[in-house]
Order: C-alpha cells, then sequence, then structure tokens
C-alpha cells in the first residue's frame, strides 16, 4: 500500500512538471488562456467580466477579439484572433 501511494505521488509530480513546462512564461497554454477557463458560466461567450479576471481589465484587447462588437467574445473570436497571432510570429 506504501509503495502505491509513492508511485501514485511520483506520477502526480511528474503530471505536473510536465504541465508546468508546457505552460509559457506568463502561465498560459500556447501563448493564450484556455477560452473554458475564462467563461465561468458556461454560456460559450467570455463577457467584459470574465475577461478582466484574466487580462487585468484590457479593454482594447476586448474589443479587438469581439469582432462583431456583440459584447461577449464567442470560442470562435476568440482562436481566431490566437491563430492570427501564431500566424504573424
Amino acid at each position: 500500500m506504501k509503495k502505491a501511494i509513492l508511485n501514485l505521488i511520483a506520477v502526480l509530480t511528474v503530471l505536473m512538471l510536465i504541465e508546468t513546462a508546457s505552460a509559457g512564461p506568463d502561465g498560459h497554454y500556447g501563448g493564450h488562456i484556455c477560452f473554458y477557463r475564462m467563461d465561468t458560466n458556461g454560456d460559450e461567450q467570455v463577457s467584459p467580466e470574465e475577461f478582466k479576471r484574466f487580462y487585468n481589465d484590457n479593454p482594447k484587447l476586448f474589443k479587438i477579439i469581439d469582432q462583431n462588437e456583440d459584447g461577449g467574445i464567442s470560442h470562435e473570436e476568440y482562436e481566431e484572433y490566437w491563430d492570427n497571432i501564431e500566424e504573424t510570429k
């Protein structure tokens, strides 16, 4: 039993290290925060309130990503923004 617990701790430690290593220097994955982590109420839209929790109240960035100007960022808008950023690198 003791050995099984130690093995489990070792596996969890390795998984945690892999997860940390895959994050960027700002703690974001792939250069940006996962859309679904921001969408805290699960309505498939990120509101300005949800957005500012992760992007330190950056209304200019919110407006850039919210391409249809409906006051919310859809998953499609979010991914399109980051895909365009990746293409310009």
